[in-house]
């Protein structure tokens, strides 16, 4: 069965939505880049709900929130450049 992911973090059957304001649930995103050297920027399509349920991987290595990245908006900030090439996937809620 599906389920739901609030903002708030409340998770609620998929079957309920007809039930819900359809504009306060969130939904998985996903955004990858191809990084420049020293690149520390990148900007995501939407703004995640929260930092802590972002993720952020680097050639398949997984970033640690807040110690080697930041989200302010929809601009996601590593601590240290990224290598020229570098694959960066960011999965998300928004």
């Amino acid at each position: 069965m599906a389920s739901i992911l609030f903002a708030n973090g409340t998770i609620i059957p998929a079957s309920w939505l007809n039930d819900v304001n359809a504009s306060t649930y969130i939904s998985p995103k996903t955004n990858v880049f191809s990084a420049t050297a020293g690149q520390t920027a990148f900007t995501l399509t939407n703004a995640p709900s929260t930092l802590m349920l972002t993720q952020v991987f680097i050639n398949g290595l997984r970033l640690s929130p807040t110690t080697d990245y930041g989200v302010v908006g929809t601009t996601l900030t590593l601590t240290s450049g990224a290598t020229l090439a570098d694959e960066l996937i960011v999965e998300y809620f928004a």
